[in-house]
């Protein structure tokens, strides 16, 4: 069954579900191209990685803005062009965060119009949450298809993540309030 919008299936549709439908692709089989490999991965990273009662409950979307926060902060709009999306629907989440206490928002001195989103130590005590869980996964994904072949699926991944904008290696970690434990 394909959902059709004119004569395009709709690709929405079809890489959020996937093979998972029923003879979706009886003549051609099954999907095999990258966009659905890394979202049937992500599907599982996502059930593995199951909420313990000692994190909050936020959905994916708000700790992946956590955890890209650098520790001294940084503007809306260019936190909205690193993950990618639009001010207004950032800006809708930061909010969110800011009312469960996990970032505060002020004034841009530099720019009265901007605003400036930092993390708190209830946000960085998340980030290490959240980093200590998936860490967990790694783990497991690790014990389960052994350490060689996994340290080449991450380092391949790291490869293909690299972004001119973005440079990871040289990010501030993130330590637990209170501690100067850095983050995993």
């Amino acid at each position: 069954m394909a959902v059709e919008v004119g004569s395009k299936v709709t690709l929405l549709v079809y890489l959020t579900l996937g093979s998972a439908v029923a003879d979706v692709n009886r003549e051609i089989g099954p999907p095999a191209h990258m966009a659905h490999l890394l979202n049937r991965a992500n599907r599982r990273l996502r059930t593995d990685a199951a909420r313990p009662p000692s994190l909050p409950d936020l959905n994916p979307a708000q700790a992946r803005i956590l955890d890209v926060i650098p520790a001294g902060g940084c503007r809306i709009v260019d936190l909205s062009d690193e993950l990618r999306v639009s001010k207004q629907g950032l800006g809708q989440l930061v909010n969110q965060l800011a009312a469960g206490g996990f970032v505060a928002v002020t004034d841009d001195p530099a720019d009265r119009r901007a605003k400036i989103v930092r993390r708190t130590p209830a946000g960085d005590d998340v980030v290490l949450g959240v980093r200590d869980l998936l860490a967990g996964v790694e783990d497991r994904w690790r014990d389960e298809v052994g350490a060689e072949r996994y340290a080449v699926f991450r380092s391949v991944l790291q490869e293909l993540c690299r972004y001119p904008s973005l440079d990871y290696q040289s990010a501030e970690p993130v330590a637990r309030a209170g501690t100067s434990r850095p983050a995993p």
